[in-house]
Formats: structure tokens, C-alpha cells, sequence
């Protein structure tokens, strides 16, 4: 037999992560699905089914109370019950479905309302009864045995979730939630990507990296790789002049380089002030220097612009009795 809906897929023919990432994002199948279970005969299968099973509670219950031939009432009710139940999880209206109700549910889905084969094989001796006519002949622990499993059946068939109330608007409030956020995601991650390919991009440029330099003086001396400077710990300056008159920080780029910016940026933990007012001179002797930019403000980074320049050694100078220590320093193109 042949199941006409598929509740899980087979072994090997789970979809990729992709195709789950595109149904958790637009939700394409599950609105697909919601829509085809919201169908009028859908819900009047259901309807019925209910009411049926409702019905056949309710005769069971009077045959508890008051005795009596409600079995057989409750018997054929909780058959009409399972009936309309098969007859809403067809994929197809019931005219349209071949082979009758059992064809139109799952093999998987019946033996598990059924809690097995065999107890399915039972049912199905059941529910192929010619009608209460049959039913009368059997003895009272018979009707009984046979009631109560049919209700179990009814009622476990009742809880698959494929009947559960379709609700297309909220799958469609996720569809929109879940791209938006999803929009939201690519575009954190390009901006980070963006971002990183930038630096890369600077650091490559340096024309500073991997250059000699010198200090006008040391107080202490600073390691970058263990973060230290001293009896100092935690600190990403690479160097720590005394306080004296103009300190300065000199970068020796090997040969004349044309440079058009330098990037600083300045000891972040605290004193940024006494980087001020830092004065970028360029020189190609040591001896003659001569002033591209100069910074009056408190900064944490400061990407100093000017015209293009062509030397070989870039000074960064404090043009006052201060100390000058910083965390960075780029010369680029």
C-alpha cells in the first residue's frame, strides 16, 4: 500500500542544508501545506470526524451509566469518525482519491495510531465490518473490546499534526521576520567582511610595516607581543618616551616612498592628551624637516590626510614639554 503523504523523508533523501535553510527562511512548503489543509472539504471532513467521535463518547459514556444497546451506536460513530478522519488527510478531495480512505493515509501513520501491525490488521477487520449487523452477534466483551479500540484509534488519529489548524498568516509573519532577519545577517556579515578586506588591504599598503624606528627617548621599555612596558601590563603602546621638550617617534622607510596619508592611532587606556599637538614632518636627510599636518584635538585614531609626499623618514613630534607614547602608526599610499 502505497502512503499518499509523507510525514518524514526516507533514509537518503533528506534535503540538502540548503534547501532546509530556504524552507526555515521563506517557509514555502509549510504555507503550501497550510493552504491545502485550510480547503473547505478539508475542514468539513474534520468537522464531521469531531462531531462523530464527540457523539461516540457521548453513547459510551451512557452505556457506562445506564447499560444498554449503546455499543453498537458508539461503535458505528466512532467508525464514521475514522472514516472522515482518513478522508481529510488525503492530498486529494475524496472524489478524486483512488482505493478508498485507507489508501489516503500513510502506512507509517496508521500502524502508529494503531500501535502496530498487528493491532492495525485488527482494525482494519473492524472498521470492514458490514455495520452493526455483524457487531450484534458478537458477546458484550466483544462490543466492549471492540468499541474501545476504535475509539483509541479515532482519537490517536485525531492528534497527528497534520490536522492541526492551519494558520497561513502566521507562517507568512514568519516568512517576513525570518528574511528580514536574515537580510539583517548578510548584510552584519559584509559590513564585517568589508571591513576586515579593508584592513587587510591597509596593512599590506604600510609602507611603515615591518620599517626601523626610533624613539627621541625611552622611559621603558615596551614588548607589543606580551603587552608590557615595564612594571606596566596590559598595554598595547610600542613605545614610552620620557616627558621632555617636542618627543618624537621616527619611522625610516628605507628609500624616498611617495605617501599621501599616516594613520595614528593613540594610546587608548588613558593620557590621550599628551599626544597634542602632534605635528606628522616629513624628511629625506634627518636634518630638514618639513610639516604635512598637525592635530590640536584629543583622538583615539586619526587618519591624517595631505598632499602627496616623497621622503624617506616620517616624524610624528608633540610640539610641547610632554610624553608621547602610541599604540599604531600606518604610512600609506
Amino acid at each position: 500500500m502505497s502512503p499518499a503523504v509523507t510525514l518524514a523523508p526516507a533514509k537518503g533523501s533528506a534535503p540538502n542544508v540548503l534547501g532546509r535553510l530556504r524552507e526555515w527562511l521563506f517557509r514555502v512548503r509549510a504555507i503550501e501545506r497550510a493552504r491545502t489543509l485550510d480547503a473547505p472539504w478539508r475542514r468539513e471532513h474534520v468537522r464531521r470526524a469531531r462531531a462523530a467521535a464527540d457523539l461516540g463518547d457521548e453513547a459510551r459514556e451512557r452505556h457506562r451509566s445506564e447499560g444498554g444497546a449503546y455499543l453498537g451506536a458508539a461503535c458505528e460513530l466512532y467508525r464514521e469518525a475514522v472514516h472522515f478522519t482518513l478522508l481529510a488527510l488525503a492530498q486529494q478531495k475524496p472524489d478524486e482519491t483512488s482505493g478508498g480512505p485507507w489508501q489516503a493515509a500513510p502506512r507509517e501513520l496508521l500502524m502508529k495510531s494503531a500501535g502496530g501491525e498487528e493491532e492495525l490488521l485488527e482494525l482494519e477487520r473492524l472498521l470492514g465490518t458490514p455495520s452493526f449487523v455483524e457487531f450484534a452477534t458478537l458477546t458484550a466483551r466483544e462490543q466492549e473490546l471492540a468499541t474501545e479500540k476504535l475509539a483509541r484509534f479515532a482519537l490517536e488519529l485525531a492528534k497527528t499534526p497534520m490536522l492541526s489548524e492551519p494558520d497561513v498568516a502566521e507562517l507568512s509573519r514568519q516568512r517576513v521576520l525570518r528574511s528580514l532577519g536574515a537580510l539583517l545577517v548578510v548584510l552584519v556579515v559584509v559590513v564585517i567582511v568589508l571591513n576586515q578586506s579593508e584592513r587587510w588591504r591597509t596593512a599590506r599598503a604600510d609602507l611603515a610595516r615591518g620599517r626601523s624606528w626610533r624613539a627621541s627617548s625611552e622611559f621603558v621599555h615596551c614588548n607589543r607581543s606580551t603587552k608590557s612596558c615595564g612594571e606596566f601590563r596590559e598595554l598595547e603602546i610600542f613605545f614610552h618616551t620620557l616627558e621632555e621638550s617636542s618627543p618624537w617617534l621616527e619611522i625610516d622607510l628605507g628609500a624616498p616612498r611617495d605617501f599621501s596619508r599616516v594613520m595614528v592611532r593613540n594610546r587608548t587606556d588613558c593620557c590621550r592628551e599628551r599626544a597634542l599637538p602632534l605635528v606628522i614632518e616629513v624628511s629625506n636627510d634627518q636634518k630638514h624637516w618639513t610639516e604635512v599636518m598637525r592635530r590640536t584635538t584629543v583622538f583615539s585614531s586619526w587618519t591624517a590626510k595631505f598632499s602627496r609626499q616623497r621622503a624617506r623618514f616620517v616624524r610624528l613630534r608633540v610640539a610641547a614639554t610632554s610624553i608621547l607614547h602610541l599604540e599604531g602608526v600606518k604610512v600609506l599610499p
